[in-house]
């Protein structure tokens, strides 16, 4: 057997509270550390919605007020339909582009994005903005955001 990079199997160890640090640390990444926004991680949230009307906003969560702005972490979405295959998407406010559009198999097909980007581990929406789903045609499409505000 050839082994093509990658730690030593023997040497992964389990994570500890040195191993942590704020995302306002930039060398943790050079060093290997996990980097975490510990205020997200104290008061990340989850928001479902049910979306069906076609060429519509179905809204997932609500404008978090003046000053504030909601961080998209991750999301799924998951066609109930049986016959249907639509098309979604989620965009910030009554207008602004679709992101994340994936199209749905009938009968329970779906789609799960987790944002893990080291750089920028999540998505942000303009200040006092709602996150609405957008489904090109009709369904029965259930979504689930994981979020946090600012």
């Amino acid at each position: 057997m050839v082994r093509v990079g990658g730690p030593n199997p023997q040497t992964i160890r389990a994570l500890t509270s040195a191993d942590v640090v704020d995302v306002s640390d930039r060398a943790a990444r050079v060093l290997g550390r996990v980097v975490v926004d510990s205020l997200a991680l104290a008061s990340l949230s989850v928001a479902t919605a049910n979306a069906t009307a076609g060429a519509a906003n179905t809204e997932v969560i609500a404008a978090p007020g003046a000053g504030h702005k909601i961080r998209v972490t991750g999301l799924m979405y998951a066609n109930r339909a049986t016959s249907l295959s639509p098309q979604v998407s989620l965009r910030f406010g009554a207008a602004g582009a679709l992101r994340f559009t994936g199209t749905l198999a009938a009968s329970g097909g779906m789609i799960n994005w987790n944002l893990t980007h080291p750089e920028r581990p999540y998505w942000e929406g303009g200040d006092n903005e709602a996150l609405n789903a957008y489904l090109g045609a009709a369904g029965n499409v259930d979504i689930t955001v994981t979020y946090y505000v600012t």
